[in-house]
Parts: C-alpha cells; structure tokens; sequence
C-alpha cells in the first residue's frame, strides 16, 4: 500500500510542476524580481542534484575515481558545453564518452 501511495504522491507533484505555469501564467510577471532571480538558478541546481550523486556514486569512489567512464563524461561534458554553448552536443558527447569506454574497455 506504501508504494501506490508513493505513487500516486508522485504523480500529483509532476502534475503540480507541470500545470502550475497554466494556472499561474499571468500573474508570473508580477513576482518579486528576487523570486525571478531564484528560479533563474533552480534548472542549474536541479541538474547537479541528479548529476553528481551518479557521477560520484559508491560505485565510482570504490575504486578508483579516475578508472570510471562518468567523470571522464562529465568532463567531456563540461568542456564542450563551455566552450560551444550547445547543450546537445555537450550531451553527446558524454554518451560517446561512455560507449566508446565499454566497447574498448568494457
């Protein structure tokens, strides 16, 4: 009973975030700019909250952190996204980070 619980708790949160900017659209406008300021940095923050727990997993810090396909990812990642300012290819290029590291070295 937990789990449908959980579920349906989810389900209502993503229909929260997903509807509140129909409900709300108009009157986004008129909030404080210090609120527009903090929203501006929640995708950012968000990203690195779902990134860094899987780049710096107990998996990756078992061994050695170097010998893992995910930093090496990340970085390829960061780099291209600087210095392009395309998030697609940033994001490519981490995925072929990772499948070229498990076809060579599995």
């Amino acid at each position: 009973m937990e789990l449908a619980w959980l579920i349906v708790g989810m389900a209502l949160v993503t229909y929260a975030t997903r509807a509140a900017p129909l409900l709300f659209g108009d009157r986004a406008e008129r909030l404080p700019p210090w609120v527009h300021r903090w929203l501006r940095y929640l995708p950012p923050a968000l990203f690195a909250a779902v990134a860094v727990p899987a780049i710096v997993s107990p998996a990756v810090a078992a061994t050695s952190f170097l010998a893992h396909p995910y930093p090496w990812a990340a970085l390829a990642s960061g780099v291209l996204a600087r210095l392009t300012a395309n998030l697609t290819l940033a994001m490519l290029a981490s995925i072929l980070v990772v499948l070229l590291w498990r076809l060579w070295l599995g």
